[in-house]
């Protein structure tokens, strides 16, 4: 049985984190390690470039709604994060965990509800 070739689009980028909870719209890669969410330029084929990343917030999940819109399931709560410009995300929305650590939804300019 052969060994199939690996894409040419594969990309490596490495330091000293392990990064999880990995998506990507268009050429925007959004990971997490432990306590950070990092956002990643993969537009080029050879390297990856982190363009920025947002301290201090433990993710267990995050997920794309929009292109540039996308929800990051923390320890605290929901955060709601506004990446068109990646090297600088902002948040623009969010929801602390309720008493009794449940969710309720998380409201974006008035019109999308998580």
């Amino acid at each position: 049985m052969s060994v199939p070739s690996l894409p040419s689009y594969l990309l490596h980028y490495s330091d000293s984190r392990t990064y999880e909870n990995l998506e990507i719209s268009d050429n925007l890669m959004i990971s997490t390690d432990v306590d950070n969410i990092c956002f990643f330029n993969i537009s080029n084929t050879h390297e990856i470039e982190k363009l920025s990343e947002i301290s201090d917030i433990a993710v267990n999940s995050i997920e794309f709604f929009y292109p540039h819109l996308y929800v990051a399931e923390a320890v605290t709560g929901l955060r709601v994060y506004d990446c068109s410009n990646p090297s600088n995300p902002t948040m623009v929305g969010g929801l602390n965990h309720s008493i009794n650590g449940l969710d309720v939804a998380v409201d974006y300019d008035n019109g999308v509800t998580y």
